[in-house]
């Protein structure tokens, strides 16, 4: 008992030179800025620069936005970045004055785990209901897997962690699609999830 347990005590600390590698690579890595192609499946950029451009204060965290259409859709593509590891944007929201109604973690094809959440959401405080798409990708553009919700999958979240994620942390960006006041159309929300 006391290897196993001394064993998943060190394990991640001779883990961590390697992963210290990768993370001092992926740092470097860093975008100054992004561009999102004029054309995403049948969806049409608007203008040829972001809406919006700005660090976000003391986080020094870049937001850049654009809008899409497709027919009669409108749909906001976000992109913000650098965070140090993975940051639940969920908070960010909840701050403005957002309540979560509905979410579900998913996965896009080809990915282990969910690396995608979706959220249905409304600001009583403005009348407005959102749909929101988030990914977070790390450095190289691989998106990571969204921690469980349930308090038996965040404690094995916890002990594999461990091993396969040991300090330090990575540079990590943050994909997100807004649809404002959608409505309950299925359609809308199935042109959106294409966007993403």
């Amino acid at each position: 008992v006391a290897i196993v347990g001394g064993v998943m005590f060190t394990g991640p600390l001779l883990l961590g030179r390697a992963a210290a590698l990768q993370a001092e690579q992926e740092t470097s890595a860093v975008i100054d800025e992004i561009t999102m192609p004029a054309r995403l499946s049948g969806w049409e950029r608007e203008g040829t620069k972001p809406l919006e451009d700005s660090v976000i204060g003391k986080v020094s965290v870049r937001n850049q936005v654009w809008l899409y259409r497709k027919d009669e859709l409108e749909a906001y593509v976000a992109v913000n970045y650098p965070f140090p590891g993975f940051h639940d944007t969920r908070v960010c929201y909840k701050g403005q004055g957002w309540e979560f109604e509905k979410q579900v973690d998913t996965a896009l094809p080809g990915d282990a785990g969910n690396t995608v959440r979706f959220l249905e959401m409304k600001n009583p405080a403005e009348f407005s209901e959102a749909r929101l798409w988030l990914c977070v990708l790390n450095a190289f553009g691989n998106c990571q897997s969204f921690a469980s919700e349930d308090r038996v999958g965040r404690l094995a979240d916890r002990l594999f962690s461990r091993w396969t994620a040991p300090a330090p942390v990575t540079t990590t960006y943050v994909l997100q699609i807004m649809n404002l006041n959608p409505g309950k159309d299925e359609q809308t929300q199935h042109a959106c999830t294409e966007l993403l």
